[in-house]
């Protein structure tokens, strides 16, 4: 070595130590410069021992299966002891490998970064710590300052004084975000794969690991190959910690990111869960519901939701056909609704030729398919001012034209072209809702054809007016003011202050039973027990029942002309059902808050006897005798003991079929929003009833057939069904009748219709 070659190297190295000893003088004063100015302005880091995040409400069902959440930030937070070594180990390896050994900044680490970033020519490593990333979260603004630096060392420091590193690790990890609206390792692990965090296997906890440096770069699902190869330097930094082995390494490295559909959540009770939303935001407040990580459990039952919306669904598009075909829309959006079990799936199509008997088509603009006039005959067109209820379409012609945008399911997938059925979306609009008759609970509720379309509940925010599904109110108040089921009423025109009031078809009965007029919704009969028993007695009569919306003070509300809501009436059939006893519907059985302790509980309510349990019996008999011989005889063959009645209103607007078991209780209402016809004949039996009998035949069909519970203080006469006095032995017109003691018939049956207390009224 020569003499030059000598005093060069140590000139370098008196440099060297030079400049570092003066950048360690400089770093020192410059820290000790602003820990004086900073120090004092630094938050408590002790306060995270206290912080309570933003995390997921849930919302479950009546079988505590999970329904759908609310949040503002997608977090679910899980302790420290509750994440897997290897979720920790996969972090920890990608954002700071000295984590355990540092005091909150890892010097090492920033030289190491240095380096490395310098000979990569980019930055490919960080030289911040975990803690570091915390005090950033919770304590600092994004700017770039010298002081913004200092200040995240100092509060580092003092987390790492404060905080042990699985306190720090547990923070973290809940904290930090992870793209696609997902925070913390929970709510990451079921964004991307559907799971919770302890079902992640190495690729895929490499694969989160990989996402904080960058959501927007690292997120799988928005750019799946960049994903991977940070994948790869993940598990390679395992490698490198000790973590895992070399086989580890390169098998995880390779294996396919099986993510799940990123579609937007969507569940099967729609109305259901934002009649909860609203409630629980309007008594509880915004921020609770959204930030509070509540657990709602709420009264509503998976399948028969499910039961429910398919049934509604199918019968207003049956009904909606019936009313007739509005033509091809000029513009027709992509049709890609959620199929019913059971039916093909609803797409759109264009027509590309007509004939008489079938057209071609092309579903989606480019396969084909043929739509023949047996698939389409329901195709006329509406006619408000017929008096013929229905013809088919013999002309295929008359309803479509080539360039046609118009909606298909498919018939046949099979054979080329494929077969389609005409469809169109209804706009008649309707509700279902169905309630547990022992505990009030909603077990099911549809407010509405489409809720992407309308918000608007019609199963509790609509008042329609009610029709004759208002009836057996009238009849129960007559009940209970002594009248009997075998009280005789005269059914014969009366005009009331230039009122005529008409039966449906306009005929006339003469003397009729009380259950036969409630049977086949006689509207004089109504009229006159009305004026019997007087209006205010119907006002008391269905206060007690739970109706505090305003009835009319006169005697149109015998036909129907009160609104009501449909889960009002409902619930008032559903206190028939229970002998008289009441329950307000309720939609939460009870919520838990973030710490699991109950802070409200429906469960333990009280009922309160409404109506005399005798009149509860007597009206679900009188309609029971509605299913089994009256308007509603198409339920008849369910199976089951069914009371229940139909509900009409002028000119077709509104129908109605509220009915009941001695276990359920099912209102069903349809009709338009704009308050227009449906068409001749959509009567309740017709538009509303056929949609009830298929929800309740798959709410049933597991259930025992039961009697409905019996009043005390009743007697059972045989009765003549003319007169309703006592049947002599034998007589072939005779049935059983039910009476409250008291007013059961004392004579028998003559000629000459004898006035008794079951007689002429």
């Amino acid at each position: 070595m020569t003499l030059k070659t000598s005093w060069i190297k140590k000139t370098f190295l008196f440099l060297t130590v030079f400049i570092f000893l003066a950048g360690v003088s400089g770093g020192v004063l410059t820290y000790l410069y602003y820990k004086e100015r900073i120090e004092p302005e630094l938050p408590d880091v002790k306060s995270l021992k206290n912080f309570k995040p933003s995390i997921i409400s849930k919302l479950y069902d009546d079988k505590d299966n999970l329904v759908t959440n609310f949040y503002l930030e997608k977090r679910i937070w899980l302790k420290v002891e509750d994440i897997p070594a290897i979720v920790k180990e996969a972090t920890i390896a990608v954002e700071d490998s000295n984590f355990y050994s540092h005091g909150g900044i890892d010097f090492l680490g920033i030289i190491r970064a240095a380096v490395t970033n310098f000979f990569a020519g980019s930055i490919v490593q960080g030289g911040s710590t975990i803690t570091q990333q915390l005090s950033k979260t919770f304590f600092l603004s994004p700017e770039r300052t010298i002081e913004r630096k200092l200040k995240e060392v100092f509060i580092s420091f003092a987390i790492e004084e404060n905080f042990t590193k699985e306190e720090i690790l547990e923070l973290y990890l809940n904290q930090i975000y992870y793209g696609s609206g997902a925070y913390g390792i929970e709510a990451a692990a079921d964004t991307y794969f559907g799971k919770h965090v302890s079902e992640l296997n190495l690729a895929e906890v490499a694969t989160l690991a990989a996402i904080p440096k960058a959501p927007s770069n690292y997120s799988p699902f928005r750019d799946y190959k960049r994903s991977k190869k940070r994948r790869a330097h993940v598990l390679k930094r395992m490698l490198d910690s000790g973590y895992i082995k070399i086989k580890q390494c390169e098998k995880y490295s390779k294996a396919k990111i099986k993510l799940v559909n990123l579609a937007k959540e969507s569940n099967n009770a729609p109305y259901f869960v934002e009649h909860v939303r609203k409630d629980i935001a309007e008594r509880l407040g915004t921020d609770k519901l959204y930030k509070d990580g509540l657990s709602i459990y709420t009264t509503l039952n998976r399948e028969l939701q499910i039961s429910a919306r398919n049934a509604l669904k199918r019968g207003l598009r049956e009904l909606d056909k019936r009313i007739g075909y509005r033509g091809a829309k000029e513009i027709i959006d992509k049709w890609d609704e959620e199929p019913i079990e059971g039916e093909p799936k609803i797409v759109d199509a264009t027509v590309i030729s007509v004939e008489k008997e079938y057209a071609e088509l092309k579903i989606y603009d480019e396969i084909p398919a043929t739509l023949s006039l047996k698939e389409s005959d329901w195709a006329r067109h509406p006619n408000p001012n017929s008096h013929y209820l229905y013809s088919k379409l013999k002309d295929l012609r008359k309803a479509l034209h080539p360039k046609d945008k118009i909606l298909v399911s498919v018939v046949n997938d099979k054979v080329r072209p494929i077969e389609v059925k005409l469809e169109q979306e209804p706009e008649v609009e309707g509700a279902i809702i169905s309630l547990d008759v022992k505990t009030g609970e909603v077990k099911a509720m549809v407010g509405g054809y489409d809720f992407n379309k309308s918000q608007f509940n019609r199963a509790t925010q609509a008042q329609r007016q009610i029709g004759s599904a208002f009836k057996p109110i009238i009849y129960a108040a007559a009940i209970d003011k002594g009248f009997s089921p075998a009280s005789v009423i005269i059914d014969a025109p009366i005009i009331i202050n230039g009122w005529k009031p008409e039966n449906y078809g306009k005929k006339f009965y003469g003397p009729t039973l009380l259950r036969k007029a409630l049977q086949h919704s006689r509207n004089v009969v109504t009229v006159k027990l009305l004026q019997e028993i007087g209006i205010q007695t119907v006002h008391d009569f269905a206060m007690m029942l739970g109706i505090h919306t305003e009835i009319k003070n006169d005697l149109s509300i015998a036909l129907g002309s009160t609104t009501l809501s449909l889960i009002d009436i409902t619930n008032v059939y559903a206190i028939f059902a229970r002998g008289g006893w009441s329950l307000k519907p309720i939609f939460i059985r009870y919520i838990k808050n973030r710490n699991g302790i109950t802070i409200e509980n429906n469960m333990m309510r009280e009922k309160v006897l409404s109506i005399a349990p005798e009149t509860a019996y007597i009206i679900t008999t009188m309609l029971q005798s509605v299913v089994k011989h009256g308007t509603g005889r198409k339920v008849a063959d369910l199976g089951h003991n069914i009371a229940g009645k139909t509900g009409t209103t002028n000119d077709y607007i509104d129908a109605w079929f509220i009915g009941y078991s001695p276990e359920i209780a099912t209102g069903v209402w349809t009709g338009y929003d704009q308050l227009k016809p449906m068409g001749r004949g959509e009567a309740g039996s017709r538009a509303a009833l056929p949609i009830w009998k298929e929800y309740m035949q798959q709410a049933l069909k597991d259930v025992p057939d039961r009697n409905f519970p019996l009043a005390e203080n009743l007697v059972f006469r045989n009765v003549d069904e003319s007169t309703g006095l006592l049947a002599p032995y034998g007589s072939k017109n005779a049935y059983m009748e039910v009476f409250k003691k008291g007013t059961e018939p004392k004579k028998f049956t003559s000629s000459d219709l004898e006035e008794t207390s079951g007689g002429i009224h």
